[in-house]
């Protein structure tokens, strides 16, 4: 298969993966509003759906502006010395604008993933550790510290990283970017970004005793063992055995450019399917069921009303 053929096939595997992934989480955003009321989805605090959803859509978003970029590039020539020379039909200012898009929806989205979870399971503990408080409702708002002090952390450290002016080339016609300034900034967002999911694991590890349909404990530890495998195991081994063999790919400029573009697709594409599939997907799952068989599954054990209200 020529060059040609396949940055094709590799544009098009991209642009399927990142239409999916933007219709089913803007199909199950709108179910949950929808089923905002049934006391299966009232449990597991729409709330912080909402903002699953949302972050998910946002990494989306970035997703597009990535394949926009790509899209971008028309041609590739071979200069004097052997190297090649990719040409693209956007000017620098605009693929500035499309790639600083990109970074910001991508790591906004996966902050607002992260301290969704986090914030969902920090409000059942508290519900679960203070049996005394008996008929007090724990309100969304009572757990936003956390939320706030990372969204407002992670917005700063971008408004640094994008303020800084940099010698080195920012983007060469693609959004995957190497240079220092980039690499640094990136390093320390998602380190923040890893310590709140190892949060969130050890609280969702405190409260697996207490009901799923409540806290979603073992669904958010089966997704952290998901991405953990995905981004620690699976990365690891392309980083060793497949960027390699890439990066040496200079002569195939555009070729090398469009695989990285689309591993970056494939793992975002995964990290959207993966956070709102184990998350919000069984409770859209369930509402069917009941509506399908006038009942829940076997084994959802269902709360009250769904109102997160710790009862006398």
């Amino acid at each position: 298969m020529s060059d040609t053929s396949t940055i094709i096939w590799v544009d098009l595997i991209c642009a399927v993966l990142t239409g999916l992934a933007f219709f089913y989480t803007v199909t199950l955003w709108i179910l949950i509003y929808m089923y905002r009321q049934k006391p299966i989805v009232a449990m597991s605090q729409p709330e912080f759906l909402y903002n699953i959803c949302g972050g998910s859509l946002l990494i989306v978003l970035s997703m597009i502006a990535n394949i926009c970029v790509l899209a971008s590039r028309e041609h590739d020539s071979i200069d004097d010395n052997g190297t090649a020379i990719i040409a693209s039909t956007m000017s620098d200012l605009k693929i500035n604008i499309f790639c600083g898009f990109y970074w910001w929806a991508y790591y906004i989205g996966i902050a607002l993933v992260y301290t969704a979870l986090l914030c969902k399971i920090y409000r059942i503990k508290l519900i679960t550790d203070q049996p005394l408080r008996r008929g007090v409702k724990i309100l969304p708002k009572h757990v936003m510290i956390p939320y706030a002090i990372i969204m407002v952390t992670i917005i700063i450290l971008l408004i640094v990283w994008f303020s800084i002016p940099t010698t080195e080339e920012p983007y060469d016609k693609s959004c995957i970017s190497h240079n220092k300034l980039d690499v640094i900034f990136s390093t320390v967002i998602a380190s923040l970004i890893s310590c709140v999911s190892i949060v969130w694991t050890i609280l969702a590890w405190k409260i697996r005793h207490i009901n799923e349909e409540l806290g979603d404990s073992k669904r958010i530890l089966w997704l952290t063992v998901y991405q953990f495998f995905l981004f620690t195991i699976i990365n690891n081994i392309l980083n060793a055995v497949l960027l390699p063999h890439v990066y040496s790919m200079e002569n195939h400029k555009k070729l090398q450019m469009a695989v990285l573009d689309a591993y970056d697709t494939i793992f975002s594409f995964l990290l959207v399917i993966g956070s709102i599939s184990f998350i919000v997907l069984p409770r859209i799952y369930f509402v069917w069921y009941e509506y399908k068989h006038g009942h829940y599954p076997e084994g959802v054990e269902m709360i009250g009303t769904g109102r997160t209200v710790v009862n006398p």
